[in-house]
């Protein structure tokens, strides 16, 4: 047996009469299209139409208080108006489709919508567009929706390389008018991987996200733009790359050598003395001497090396 908790369940979110339709094979069409017909989109419509209380709730919010029965088709009320700690979670768009995308952004700040036409209207005006009335209330003028849609991507996957695609996406798609400051906001959340990745390889919990981190990150961004034929500096205000970035040369140094050298050389150097100190203490008097020997010459020399070979069978 297993759960889930919270429970989620997803939320459609298509344009009008373009939500996709699963039907099997020897199904009728008369069937299909009314099994079909109502979507939870849809259905959140009718509620509002005729249920006051609804009117007072965005869509994702519904869930809580509503229960989706999906025989009939309908949203109905949850018993003794018990509230519900269900999550509602709409099912993401591409910024690249503008219209369902505005439409998504629209249905994340109107509740109590009654149809299609209604969730396009403000203030008693009917805009032609989802995108035309996101717009003029104010939802995708000062990227506030892409904000808001790189913290919701954040707050359910774990995979920061989706992430830095998405940011890909709203900046060759989305237009954004001040594209450095999406970077500047999420872009802890951008390098979480990295982190991630260096605390393990240093065995260093504390260890915090810092320039060399952010770079990388960065430099990862802008090989998913290349896939678009841009790079970062094509979008105001985005930080640039140090020159001659290459995170694979063995010319650079710390954080940015070479893969390989970095898998030998990365280690956490109080970490290792810690470990080594509290070892020697365990050492009889023979080994002590051997250690001590290689230890005295290995940080006295100034020559180019020294090999050491150390006979020592096991056994009690």
């Amino acid at each position: 047996m297993n759960s889930h908790d919270p429970p989620v369940i997803r939320l459609d979110t298509h344009l009008e009469e373009q939500n996709s339709i699963i039907y099997n094979d020897d199904e009728k069409m008369g069937d299909i299209q009314t099994k079909n017909k109502l979507t939870k989109l849809t259905a959140w419509f009718d509620l509002n139409k005729k249920d006051e209380d609804a009117r007072q709730h965005l869509y994702h919010e519904i869930p809580k208080y509503y229960v989706w029965k999906a025989q009939e088709r309908i949203w109905s009320k949850r018993k003794r108006n018990k509230i519900s700690n269900m999550i509602g979670r709409m099912y993401f768009v591409n910024p690249n489709d503008i219209e369902r995308y505005s439409m998504r952004v629209l249905l994340l700040h109107k509740p109590g919508a009654t149809d299609f036409t209604n969730l396009r209207t403000h203030e008693s005006t009917i805009y032609p567009t989802f995108q035309a009335c996101a717009i003029a209330r104010g939802l995708l003028a000062d990227d506030k929706a892409f904000h808001e849609t790189l913290i919701e991507a954040h707050s359910f996957t774990t995979d920061t390389g989706k992430l830095r695609l998405l940011l890909a996406m709203i900046l060759s798609y989305g237009q954004p008018s001040n594209p450095g400051e999406l970077w500047d906001k999420h872009k802890n959340n951008l390098t979480e991987d990295i982190l991630h990745k260096e605390k393990i390889r240093l065995n260093n919990d504390s260890l915090e996200i810092n320039d060399d981190m952010l770079n990388l990150s960065l430099y990862y961004l802008n090989e998913i733009l290349s896939t678009y034929n841009k790079t970062i500096n094509d979008f105001a205000g985005m930080p640039r790359l140090p020159d001659g970035y290459d995170p694979n040369s063995t010319l650079l140094n710390n954080f940015e050598l070479n893969k390989f050298i970095r898998n030998q050389t990365g280690y956490d150097r109080e970490t290792m003395g810690r470990f080594a100190e509290s070892c020697s203490k365990k050492l009889n008097k023979e080994q002590l001497d051997v250690y001590n020997n290689i230890i005295y010459k290995e940080t006295t020399q100034t020559s180019n090396g020294q090999l050491f070979f150390v006979d020592g069978p096991g056994g009690n």
